[in-house]
């Protein structure tokens, strides 16, 4: 919506089931989780949660994975199969925002934009984009729409000669992941900004909110505040007051119509108050070879030289690292790591990086890489903020996950095997290298 928005002025097939008895062991085993999720007892066996919501199992799991694990800790909210009418905003309140005047609707495959008002007869115009997320067999896909949300706040860090955007911040009361941002657009002969008050930004003020809830995605703009003559510190006033309460209304419109409910007026949140870990070691620093070796049960691993990342800055205040072992037994082990500085216009680094996570959690839980019946998925306790486990089998063998939220930085860590029976050494493999790396990143905070 960044670029269109008006100013005013002018498959692969699943695995074989196991034949005879083991057959039967696993069958065994499926029946015990149905008991323990009455309540009768508790048994070590991660929930695969398909699209759908359908819980299932593979395999036990024993050992440090089934100690840690917890609660799943995201709620899946609402599912919609299509744009709801008028982008979900009532013409009453269409009117009440930005006048009297037509609404323009431009439609899209899984989205829907429409805008009111906009031109030199209307003050203040109004636009939503709503979209629906669904992957390819049409389910809902609520990482997609997580991804999305990180997209619309990605375009907002896009630089641009004609418009300055303040700080991306967090919102609380509005679906499940929201963040609002004011940008200021240039208008006419004014300047954007004034020699003697650099920090100060003159021109059109526009907030814009964006947010996710199951598996959509919506991002609404509201603007037309003239900000031409006492210009705007958006280091002091990150999101201007006027705007946001319109775009707030709409916003909680649209998350209505999607099905999702509102319990309270949204609301700007503070800044994470953690101590950001500023200065990490490095992917490979991060976790001894020695270790790495023993949680693979390979001492043929090593250092393997390609990184992804190498090379490459930082970009809009987000680093990567990536370090990969292996050459051994066919076991291979690699850790991913992203580091949010939290420079303006994402947001705090906590948020950049809980953002991070989330797309990565839903992704997990929701759409594995493998076939449903051959993916386990659990929320973790572990060291940092959040964590979970993960386990696909894929054309090279079987791949064991576990993603790490400490503060400002998302860990990763995979372990994958040639075997495929069964998702204990790897998930455990990939636990122990990401808990270690945790560690090591939250003592040097």
């Amino acid at each position: 919506m960044a670029d269109d928005e008006p100013d005013g002025d002018g498959a692969e097939a699943p695995p074989e089931k196991p034949p005879g008895r083991r057959w039967r062991t696993v069958l065994g085993r499926v029946l015990a989780v149905g008991v323990a999720v009455l309540g009768v007892a508790a048994v070590a066996v991660p929930i695969l949660v398909h699209s759908f919501g359908t819980p299932d199992t593979l395999a036990d799991v024993y050992g440090p994975v089934a100690a840690a694990r917890t609660a799943d800790h995201m709620a899946y909210g609402p599912t919609a199969r299509a744009v709801p009418r008028d982008c979900g905003v009532p013409p009453a309140l269409a009117r009440k925002l930005a006048g009297r005047v037509g609404k323009r609707e431009k439609a899209a495959r899984g989205a829907n934009t429409c805008t009111w008002g906009g031109d030199v007869r209307s003050l203040h115009y109004l636009s939503v984009t709503v979209r629906v997320a669904t992957d390819r067999g049409g389910r809902p896909d609520p990482a997609g729409a997580v991804g999305a949300v990180d997209q619309m706040i990605a375009d907002a860090a896009k630089p641009s000669a004609a418009r300055r955007t303040g700080p991306v911040t967090r919102l609380s009361g509005l679906g499940q992941q929201a963040a609002a941002w004011t940008l200021i657009k240039k208008r006419a002969r004014t300047p954007l900004r004034r020699p003697h008050r650099p920090g100060v930004y003159h021109g059109t003020a526009v907030t814009r909110v964006a947010f996710q809830v199951g598996n959509v995605a919506a991002e609404i703009g509201y603007g037309g505040v003239d900000r031409r003559k006492h210009g705007l510190d958006l280091s002091l006033t990150p999101v201007e007051p006027i705007t946001l309460r319109g775009a707030f209304s709409a916003a909680a419109s649209v998350a209505r119509a999607v099905g999702a409910p509102v319990h309270e007026t949204p609301h700007l949140k503070r800044p994470s108050e953690a101590r950001a870990a500023r200065n990490p070691p490095s992917a490979c620093a991060a976790v001894p070879l020695a270790s790495v070796r023993a949680a693979a049960g390979d001492d043929g691993l090593a250092r393997q030289p390609a990184n992804p990342y190498t090379g490459r800055a930082a970009e809009r205040g987000i680093a990567r690292d990536y370090c990969a072992w292996g050459g051994g037994s066919g076991r291979r082990a690699d850790v991913d790591m992203l580091v949010a500085t939290g420079a303006p216009p994402l947001g705090d680094g906590a948020s950049v990086a809980l953002r991070d996570y989330v797309r990565a959690y839903r992704a997990a839980r929701e759409t594995p890489p493998g076939r449903p019946g051959a993916a386990v998925f659990t929320a973790l306790r572990a060291p940092g903020d959040e964590a979970f486990a993960a386990y696909a089998t894929g054309g090279s063998g079987g791949t064991g996950t576990v993603a790490i939220r400490v503060r400002n930085i998302r860990i990763q860590a995979r372990c994958t095997d040639t075997a495929t029976d069964s998702p204990d050494t790897a998930m455990n493999c990939a636990y122990a290298i990401a808990t270690a790396v945790a560690k090591r990143v939250a003592a040097a905070a």
